[in-house]
């Protein structure tokens, strides 16, 4: 009986921890400097939604694909030259980092680390 509620909690530590919903601040770092980068992400079940904001603007994100710990998507800055930008992420608990680069290559790209809000 004790064997079955060990696995019953742990189950439901692993299940919550997978849960990547909630307001997640970060840094990108780019050769011209830091800047905040902002991510907030509503999580059911295995569907990821959410937006990204930095310079005052805030974008939707789209083709999201998160398989294990690597989460992938992109946001698309519209303007008289549209620009796609490509996030390759690793989550590991209440971090999440990894590389920002462009579909053009004007923008420099970069680093990216968010931690979880509380």
């Amino acid at each position: 009986m004790k064997r079955i509620l060990v696995i019953l909690f742990l189950t439901s530590l692993a299940l919550r921890a997978a849960d990547l919903s909630g307001h997640w601040p970060g840094v990108l770092q780019t050769p011209r400097g830091a800047d905040d980068h902002n991510l907030t992400l509503r999580q059911s079940g295995s569907a990821v939604t959410g937006a990204v904001t930095f310079s005052g603007k805030t974008w939707e994100i789209r083709n999201v694909n998160l398989d294990g710990q690597k989460l992938t998507f992109e946001i698309t800055l519209s303007g008289a030259n549209p620009l796609v930008l490509f996030y390759d992420l690793r989550v590991n608990g209440d971090e999440i980092s990894g590389k920002l680069t462009a579909s053009q290559g004007a923008f420099p790209g970069g680093t990216l680390k968010f931690k979880r809000e509380r």
